[in-house]
């Protein structure tokens, strides 16, 4: 990301926005030892036995929405199919127990998880936090204007596996269904797979090209709200067709639990209603996220079937 010309990033940031709600981020700062070391702890992680990441299972997290969470077990297009992905959730770590904040299950079958997992996790925070000021002045907005929202913001770190499901019929658009993402912004790191699919306006899918030290940026529901649908929250989903598993890192940026979510001043226009309800960001995303879960009892998941 170029410091050097901030009104040249940030109108390339807003055409980004407007027109494909994804964009891609160079010169990030997030080193590849750091971001390779990752890959390779999250390929550890999902190579645990079953009942090693059954210790580990979300349903141990309570409200914090921590750790483990088994392949079919999210839904990430409502009604239509589950998931065949495995994932792994965490963030920073909290005495206050609040949906999003808690304390992380870590695996200590892991020598050294814990320490990669927290340097990955405070660069993506980093990023996010840079990103989300050229967000700002992309809007018109000082740089500097997320900041009240976002002092101790609601942030999940979320690791990957999508199985290759090539031969399988019928499983194809499964791995993650279309979906938009509901927060604010999404930091995407990918492996070489290229199996994320992005559905363009004339509704085709059209697959991302893994480009070598790149962040794949994504604007989420949340954001797109408020902008008043300016800036556009894409429809995407994930199509392993590879022949081995595919990974990727997904860091999750939102406002404050407390925050309440509201257009941002140059995006509010004469049909804006005065007395369009507000919510806060935790009732925001505390929502969306259940709609997401199979069983919202949180009783323990069957093992997965042999996917490789």
């Amino acid at each position: 990301m170029d410091r050097t010309a901030p009104d040249h990033v940030a109108r390339q940031i807003a055409a980004a926005c407007e027109e494909v709600g994804f964009f891609y981020a160079i010169n990030h700062g997030v080193s590849d030892e750091l971001i390779s070391s990752m890959f390779k702890a999250a390929e550890q992680l999902f190579g645990l036995s079953w009942d090693t990441k059954q210790h580990l299972d979300m349903a141990n997290s309570g409200l914090t929405r921590r750790g483990y969470c088994a392949s079919r077990w999210e839904d990430e297009n409502s009604g239509r199919a589950l998931d065949f992905k495995e994932s792994f959730d965490y963030g920073a770590e909290s005495d206050e127990i609040l949906p999003f904040f808690g304390n992380n299950i870590m695996p200590s079958e892991l020598p050294g998880f814990r320490e990669t997992a927290g340097t990955y996790y405070e660069a993506m925070r980093q990023v996010a936090g840079r990103l989300s000021g050229g967000i700002a002045l992309s809007l018109g907005l000082p740089s500097d204007y997320f900041d009240h929202l976002q002092r101790d913001p609601i942030t999940n770190q979320r690791i990957l596996r999508y199985p290759a499901l090539q031969g399988q019929a019928g499983t194809a658009d499964r791995e993650t269904g279309a979906h938009t993402d509901f927060g604010f912004l999404t930091v995407l790191a990918q492996d070489n797979a290229g199996a994320l699919e992005l559905q363009n306006r004339d509704g085709d899918w059209v697959g991302t090209i893994p480009v070598t030290g790149s962040l794949l940026i994504g604007v989420g529901e949340l954001l797109s709200s408020m902008t008043n649908r300016r800036y556009s929250s894409t429809v995407h989903r994930v199509v392993n067709r590879g022949t081995g598993p595919h990974f990727a890192l997904s860091f999750f940026l939102d406002l404050d639990f407390h925050a309440v979510v509201e257009p941002v001043p140059t995006c509010i226009d004469d049909s804006q209603e005065e007395d369009t309800p507000l919510m806060t960001c935790g009732q925001y995303k505390y929502g969306h996220y259940l709609d997401t879960q199979r069983q919202l009892s949180w009783s323990r998941p069957k093992p997965p079937s042999a996917l490789s």
